[in-house]
């Protein structure tokens, strides 16, 4: 199967916000909840792989069969209850051998008992009440019992039972087969780390892959299911048990673990399995819902307590047999080390849904519900004494984190726990990250820092250990010091020789929606010169990157192979967002360029080839030129075109004759779509040729969103935007600049590597972050390598975050007045990134003006210059 092209790229959406602005101006945005700052937020580790290789996943059966039109003689026993009748029943069938079974339905009113029959080893059982499932996954609003194991069945039985005036419809029986297949008798692990500096030890966890999990189920109930939801910590734990039958073997729990998967995402309607850990009687744990061990993954297992909670359910029926002493000693074990490395004391208190609650607590405490069941909920207690017994003297990150006020104070709760990491610790928390160093030292540092320490490697990498923690320089800005450096560097880069541009129409050159997702926290190397009628000996090229099929944030770089990945990012992203950032990279060794995916989850890259720089300073034609901004087409007052671009059409857009020259051979153009009336995407190309399979912006429902594209001019001076899918749209267009058709000014230097010109989040100067309303004047001319004169205009990626409020951001040359023109939009809470050329002032500056009523952080990464 062919993947469409990310023009048409499915869009995983997140939560649109939609926001209405009637200044022609000001195109302000609406978009997902807010991607990890930049470069990252502190990156959580990748979920913790199988030591034992990979086997293949097993996907259970799932069976639905309905309740018939009449009910059943067979289904109106003697046994029913005075005054009760049957409201709806299953007659008993024989079926395909299965494992677990509940019930379904879509509506019921008044107090109504749903039972099973099962045809296990010849003989039926007796009735069995189902319960009603007491906990809901955020996706799902459907009804359902609690899947029950009854071991290998081949007859089921339902009825509802109710008095008068109740009622029940769309009742189902849900079977579930799930068998046991060879590899469940070795089941990989992931590896105890028995050994740590400090903190408690994690103990055995099967995982996802180690138990069989189909990994497609997770996208049964929509693509946005496979996005897992992560909370911000963990404040306490949700004991369960799974209730049926108790009587299975060692190498049956596996299979178990697998239908409650597939019953709670066919059966309930959920996402993933409910809880985030399971624990058979023989004492191995399962990890369950997606997402990874040691993050604060949001559950299904409480309703409204699912949040900064834990779920742990132990594989049995409570009600009818005490837990073994295997189940309780790996309980411990587990609680101990998620709790105590959470920072949480598993016999205290904690703050849930507005009420005081104890740390750790049976699911009927909050529900009503038997569960976890008698025996196991009068073993709580126990649970939480001999759990925190285990975590025993707490580790000097537990004692910096308290130090510097808790959860209330400067780096908040603990988001991913405590963990060794070459022969130290590290915490990573909701604002920052703590560090153990080998030799027992403890520092900490703010979420900006820690972002950049993260990007460079962390201990492991560029700058090794940290040797303070976070603090003040008398600059003003926010510094540590490492074994090997200062952080933030004042680094300084080189350029290429003069070049010039050629433009071509746009080409797709990368999808790996239709080859292998981009590894999490890894790498791929793309051929850009010699291919594509790139020549071999290009300087760099244009390029618009999409990322989409996103799991978890994080951050994408793109950089000229060869070198050492910068400290800056081309584009941030949100879980389940789909984001386009225009990126002018150098060309690196053997013709390519490297893209960096930061986020702890594989993503799917599209790379769109515009054009390339050509060795050589312009001759006749190929400069590049800034412009004062100027807007050329808002269909929101019938400027340059009509109100509103149908989907699937055109709309062709004069471009040269004011601002740009007729001679000229391509277009730097703002293109934004405003609050969008649907997902879809757009496509700048130039008039006269077909409609190239590329886009320049995807966006969601309600979203006001932009990105700079370089465009060939076409036939007459015109370009064509399309408006790909959904419903009509309103568009925006600035003109930016272009490149000249003759002439030899603009010639245009790449950097040999991007490196940051402004991060406000760590140059106090101002403060606190870019008031309301407010400027930056950022000095470009003679700081980090770039030339002190004759600089007419540099390339930077510009990035806004940490946004109290919507609004947009316009960057211009210093000393001339502000355009009425908009660079990137941006909604409260987001990070936004776009390419940004802009002339340099007199004075060798350029402002970045935020419009926002708040404030807002802002980061400029320069690309090159223009001379």
């Amino acid at each position: 199967m062919t993947a469409p092209a990310l023009r048409p790229a499915a869009l995983f959406t997140g939560l649109a916000l939609l926001m209405t602005f009637t200044a022609p101006p000001a195109v302000a945005a609406g978009t997902v909840r807010p991607a990890a700052p930049v470069p990252a937020a502190p990156a959580p580790a990748a979920p913790v792989t199988p030591a034992a290789p990979a086997r293949a996943a097993v996907t259970p059966t799932v069976t639905s069969s309905p309740a018939g039109t009449a009910v059943s003689a067979m289904s109106v026993p003697q046994d029913v209850p005075s005054g009760d009748s049957v409201l709806a029943s299953v007659a008993p069938r024989t079926a395909a051998t299965f494992q677990l079974v509940g019930a379904t339905w879509t509506s019921m009113k008044g107090a109504v008992t749903i039972q099973v029959k099962t045809l296990t080893g010849g003989t039926w059982s007796g009735w069995s009440t189902l319960d009603p499932e007491q906990a809901q996954d955020d996706k799902s609003s459907r009804s359902a019992t609690e899947p029950v194991y009854t071991g290998d069945s081949t007859g089921v039985e339902l009825r509802a039972v109710g008095a008068a005036g109740s009622s029940v419809s769309g009742l189902a029986a849900m079977t579930v087969t799930s068998p046991v297949v060879p590899a469940d008798s070795h089941l990989a692990t992931v590896s105890a780390q028995t050994a740590v500096s400090s903190g408690v030890p994690q103990p055995n966890i099967i995982s996802r892959a180690a138990w069989g999990a189909d990994e497609s189920l997770r996208s049964w109930n929509g693509a946005d299911c496979a996005i897992p939801k992560i909370d911000s910590t963990v404040k306490g734990a949700v004991i369960h048990h799974t209730a049926g039958s108790n009587t299975y073997t060692e190498a049956e729990s596996a299979s178990i673990v697998r239908g409650i998967y597939a019953y709670h995402v066919q059966g309930n309607g959920w996402c993933d399995i409910g809880y985030n850990f399971l624990i058979d009687q023989y004492g191995e744990i399962f990890e369950g819902r997606y997402g990874g061990i040691t993050l604060p993954v949001h559950g299904a297992h409480a309703t409204s307590w699912n949040t900064d909670t834990v779920g742990v359910s132990f594989m049995m029926n409570s009600n009818t047999m005490v837990p073994t002493a295997a189940s309780m000693s790996s309980a411990e074990a587990l609680l101990a080390w998620k709790l105590g490395n959470s920072y949480r004391t598993p016999n205290g208190w904690t703050n849930l849904v507005g009420a005081a609650i104890p740390v750790m607590f049976g699911h009927r405490d909050v529900m009503q519900t038997d569960c976890p069941g008698t025996n196991l909920y009068a073993r709580i207690q126990e649970l939480r004494d001999t759990s925190t017994a285990l975590i025993g003297t707490r580790s000097p990150l537990y004692d910096l984190y308290m130090s510097l006020g808790g959860d209330a104070g400067t780096l908040g709760g603990v988001h991913e726990v405590e963990h060794p990491v070459a022969g130290g610790s590290m915490v990573t928390f909701e604002n920052g990250a703590a560090f153990q160093r080998p030799d027992g030292q403890v520092f900490w540092l703010g979420g900006t820092l820690a972002a950049m320490y993260a990007a460079s490697g962390g201990p492991t990498g560029l700058y090794g250990w940290p040797t303070s923690s976070q603090f003040t320089a008398p600059s003003g800005d926010l510094e540590a010091t490492f074994d090997n450096g200062v952080l933030p560097t004042d680094a300084t880069t080189t350029f290429a020789a003069a070049s010039h541009y050629v433009p071509t129409t746009p080409v797709r050159i990368l999808d790996t929606r239709t080859t292998t997702p981009v590894p999490a926290t890894g790498s791929i190397t793309l051929q850009v010169a010699g291919v594509f009628g790139v020549p071999a000996d290009a300087s760099a090229v244009s390029l618009n990157v999409t990322v989409t099929d996103t799991q978890s944030g994080g951050f994408i770089t793109v950089w000229p192979n060869g070198g050492t990945r910068p400290v800056v990012s081309n584009l941030n992203f949100a879980p389940g967002e789909t984001r386009p950032n225009l990126v002018t990279v150098k060309v690196g060794t053997n013709g390519s360029v490297s893209l960096y995916n930061s986020s702890p989850a594989p993503v799917d890259l599209v790379v769109d080839l515009g054009g390339y720089y050509a060795t050589g300073a312009p001759t006749a034609g190929g400069g590049t030129v800034s412009v004062t901004p100027t807007r050329v087409m808002d269909t929101r007052i019938g400027l340059g075109a009509p109100r509103w671009i149908a989907p699937g059409t055109d709309q062709a857009l004069k471009v040269t004759g004011g601002v740009v020259p007729d001679d000229a051979v391509a277009v730097l153009i703002n293109v934004t779509v405003a609050a969008a009336n649907s997902d879809g995407w757009l496509a700048a190309y130039p008039a006269g040729v077909s409609a190239p399979t590329v886009s320049n912006l995807n966006f969601v429902r309600g979203q006001t969103t932009a990105n700079l594209a370089l465009v060939k001019v076409g036939t007459g001076g015109m370009i064509n935007i399309r408006n790909g899918v959904g419903s009509s749209n309103d568009v925006v267009a600035d003109i930016m600049g272009y490149i000249t058709g003759s002439g030899t000014a603009g010639a245009y230097n790449a950097a040999d590597n991007p490196i940051r010109l402004l991060d406000t989040r760590i140059s106090n100067t101002l403060g606190q972050p870019v008031p309301a309303n407010s400027d930056v004047t950022l000095q470009v001319l003679g700081k980090s390598g770039v030339p002190t004169s004759g600089v007419t205009a540099v390339v930077l990626n510009v990035t806004v975050t940490d946004c109290q409020y919507a609004g947009f951001v316009t960057v211009y040359a210093s000393g001339t007045a502000q355009p009425g023109t908009s660079n990137l939009n941006f909604a409260s809470g987001t990070t936004v990134p776009n390419q940004v050329v802009v002339a340099v002032g007199s004075d060798g500056a350029v402002v970045l003006h935020s419009t926002s009523p708040g404030g807002v952080q802002l980061v400029a990464d320069i690309e090159g210059y223009i001379s």
